[in-house]
């Protein structure tokens, strides 16, 4: 909760924000640029928007917000479907009860009110994004100490397949069986990940380059799969399973 007020003086309208027992003071130049003493944060974007922005800015500010929040709910109805195998929910939920991280609370997200057609706020609270990073990083540690990397995994005959018989039964792969298997268990919490292809490119050379720019040869065995994970306004990070 912001607690302000805001009054005039010499035709320059000010905005004081209650700290405690600090007052942080701010106004607005010419130019439109805020303006604050030092030491005093930046003011929070929702009392700028009302007390100070122009009907341009706001314009600008609701635009974009609107696509952020069509984006997200893109990004929630497309990449966090679980899937319909229940291996994936099972082994979520013992490695986040071992580690102790709340399931619910790193999928907290924009819930989709479906009266309102509207995304109710995006959670401002750390732990959330500390608990999603946290599961997703538990999940990481359980992989790699209970599976083997290798580029030549066991075959095995038996009615499961893919990702299932990955961590069920040959408990061996390589970046594809990991990413893959990192990302499902992360939908089956009901957080949006995907899974990525790609090539890693290595030793940058520059030597004779009359441009200046910097080049390298990647190769077939540069290939790579990694997971990228949605965190609501920041977007998608990067894990390596």
């Amino acid at each position: 909760r912001i607690r302000y007020k805001t009054y005039t003086d010499n035709g320059i309208k000010y905005v004081s924000v209650l700290d405690g027992d600090r007052v942080h003071t701010y106004h607005r130049n010419m130019w439109g640029v805020t303006l604050f003493a030092p030491g005093s944060p930046m003011l929070h974007t929702a009392v700028e928007y009302f007390e100070f922005m122009t009907y341009a800015e706001r314009s600008y500010y609701d635009e974009m917000f609107a696509r952020i929040d069509d984006y997200t709910r893109f990004v929630y109805s497309t990449y966090s479907t679980p899937s319909d195998s229940p291996i994936f929910a099972e082994m979520l939920n013992a490695i986040a009860a071992e580690a102790g991280i709340d399931v619910s609370l790193a999928a907290k997200a924009c819930k989709y009110h479906a009266k309102t057609d509207a995304f109710i706020s995006a959670p401002s609270e750390m732990q959330v994004y500390l608990d999603r990073h946290a599961l997703a990083m538990a999940i990481i540690d359980y992989l790699s100490e209970n599976y083997v990397y290798t580029l030549d995994p066991v075959t095995t005959e038996s009615e499961t397949f893919g990702v299932e018989k990955f961590l069920t039964e040959t408990k061996e792969g390589y970046c594809v069986q990991f990413a893959s298997a990192l990302t499902l268990m992360l939908r089956a919490a009901g957080i949006p990940a995907r899974y990525t292809e790609g090539y890693i490119a290595h030793d940058f050379d520059h030597t004779g380059s009359e441009d200046g720019a910097y080049y390298a040869d990647v190769l077939d065995r540069d290939e790579h799969a990694w997971v990228e994970v949605w965190f609501d306004g920041i977007g998608w990070v990067q894990y390596e399973a």
